[in-house]
């Protein structure tokens, strides 16, 4: 199959998106199939290369079609147009690399694959326009991936009828998890206290916020309990202050806190392998987002065998091997829980590794990408002449 991946976000890049378009290209390239990556450009990266058997382009886009795109979108449609794609995927509405796309898509041959990340705002006044044309858009869109029916886009598509669902969950690479730790534990200074963790980059939606006071609430039963946020910055993007170096999201934020609040340290630029060790050797990881679809941290938490605490966002309540809070105080209760029970600690990780390997791990993930590619191209093959 010839297939165009579409993602606002790819490696080099670090983000969840990132990892779900990397794992399922590279898995399905490895396939024999032929598959285009095109994504963001970010610095540093070449505009075109092949990495992993993956065809990337990278365009200078950013923004959505409601708050307005940034760049010049024309490079990116014409290479869209420049090929007879069997399969083209999107990855999240409200992005620059879907919406060019929604009004175009019955010009554009091939099938259509949205892959929802769990988060719509058509209620938001900014939007109303938006959803409403999105409506329109249906018959062009041939199926929605999605980890659970429950969120937002899943919802919208069954309300309005737009395409069939497919339900896939996010994946983990148990391997990964195997062998020596690096040390990062030692390294970081955190032997012998409470080690909690956060894994998201800078972006508002992951709560940041959230974290400094479940931290305070930790402390004054674990004095000694200390927390790492493990998160990489990106470029602001109003009036495209990335550009001369200004920092998006809450990067400033989270710093300004880190400077009045004690407990949490933050760490940017981490090896992957580090990232690991640390999922590894954490006694607790926290997921303090305000939204998401099915948090990756979360799934890589259940590869490591390390329990979770998370709000109740997307599809968490469909993963084991953790607990889900609703409040700031339960977050702090179950942690507590968790840190005053090495066994509860043990139990919850050894129930998330075994849901990996029977749900989760990424070929079988990539099996029902690829699945559902094959179907929508065998119903092609009967409708059209």
């Amino acid at each position: 199959m010839l297939i165009l991946h579409i993602a606002h976000s790819y490696p080099p890049d670090v983000s969840g998106i990132a990892e779900i378009a990397y794992q399922t290209s590279t898995r399905l390239a490895a396939r024999g199939h032929e598959v285009h990556v095109f994504t963001g450009q970010i610095a540093g990266a070449q505009s075109a290369e092949v990495v992993d058997g993956v065809h990337i382009n990278r365009f200078d886009l950013s923004g959505n079609e409601a708050l307005g795109i940034r760049g010049n979108p024309e490079p990116f449609l014409r290479e869209v147009s420049s090929r007879q794609w069997d399969v083209i995927a999107m990855h999240c509405l409200q992005t620059w690399n879907t919406d060019l796309l929604l009004s175009r898509l019955p010009d554009i041959p091939g099938r259509k694959v949205l892959i929802g990340q769990g988060r719509l705002t058509p209620k938001d006044p900014r939007y109303r326009a938006y959803y409403k044309a999105l409506e329109s858009y249906g018959e062009a869109i041939d199926a929605l991936i999605t980890p659970s029916p429950d969120l937002d886009e899943a919802k919208f598509a069954s309300a309005h009828q737009l395409c069939e669902l497919e339900l896939i969950p996010n994946g983990v690479d148990p391997s990964q998890f195997e062998g020596p730790t690096t040390g990062t534990r030692s390294r970081w200074n955190k032997v012998g206290s409470p080690w909690l963790l956060t894994i998201s980059n800078h972006n508002p939606n992951k709560g940041h916020f959230r974290l400094w006071p479940v931290v305070r609430g930790v402390r004054d039963r674990f004095p000694t309990a200390v927390a790492s946020l493990i998160g990489n910055n990106y470029p602001a993007a109003k009036y495209r202050l990335g550009v001369i170096g200004v920092k998006g999201g809450c990067w400033y934020a989270c710093r300004l806190r880190q400077r009045t609040h004690s407990g949490v340290d933050l760490r940017h630029g981490i090896p992957r392998p580090d990232v690991i060790s640390a999922l590894k050797e954490a006694d607790v990881i926290l997921i303090p987002s305000t939204w998401e679809a099915s948090p990756l941290v979360a799934v890589e938490a259940m590869g490591a065998g390390t329990p979770w605490v998370a709000f109740d966002v997307g599809a968490i309540r469909d993963l084991k091997g953790g607990f889900v809070v609703r409040t700031v105080e339960e977050m702090i209760a179950r942690t507590t829980d968790l840190l005053a029970s090495p066994d509860l600690r043990a139990q919850l990780g050894t129930a998330g590794k075994h849901e990996i390997k029977a749900k989760y791990e990424w070929e079988k993930v990539v099996d029902g990408y690829e699945a559902l590619y094959r179907r929508l191209l065998a119903t092609r093959s009967v409708i059209e002449p």
